[in-house]
């Protein structure tokens, strides 16, 4: 397909390959890190939407994306495919940038209804990539924006408890020096 050409209802993210966040709640938690450079958005704004839907389970994602296939107009703006994003840090010394490395991330662009939606999915998902950049443009055009908002709380949820867990798993390997000494 190329840049501007409708996308058939039901084609497109039905494929069934596996994400990166699909049953894995560390990479869960590393992808939405990455793509929403480790931000916590609480606001329903777009951002917390974008980062929501990177890390979405799959199944209901691809779901929803053909349910919106199904009763609107969609639109691709570029080929989904994969691509590479540099992970920038900061040490925690001197307070300067450096680049660890890059990592492949699968990227989409669609308007839905004249709105426009972006999917970044962190691995090779250009399936996954094509079904958050749709659901993300509904969101925006207001196409089923009830579900997609279910679908960014449920992600949310479970991004927060993967968190809590690593947290839990982090604080069992502290050692207090003052009860040592």
């Amino acid at each position: 397909m190329s840049g501007g050409e409708p996308v058939a209802g039901g084609a497109g993210p039905a494929d069934g390959c596996a994400g990166p966040a699909d049953g894995a709640a560390g990479s869960m938690d590393g992808a939405a890190r990455s793509v929403a450079g480790g931000a916590d958005f609480a606001d329903g704004s777009a951002e917390q939407r974008f980062a929501a839907l990177a890390v979405a389970t799959r199944e209901p994602l691809v779901a929803l994306a053909e349910r919106v296939l199904e009763s609107a107009e969609v639109t691709l703006l570029s080929v989904p495919g994969p691509a590479t994003m540099l992970v920038e840090l900061t040490e925690s010394v001197a307070g300067q940038r450096y680049h660890l490395c890059e990592v492949v991330v699968s990227e989409a662009s669609v308007t839905v209804a004249g709105r426009r939606g972006d999917g970044l999915i962190l691995g090779a998902d250009p399936e996954r990539a094509l079904a958050a950049a749709i659901c993300d443009a509904a969101a925006e055009a207001d196409v089923f924006a009830a579900e997609v908002e279910a679908l960014v709380a449920d992600a949310l949820a479970a991004l927060a408890g993967a968190r809590a867990r690593r947290a839990g798993a982090v604080a069992a390997t502290r050692v207090d020096l003052e009860v040592l000494g």
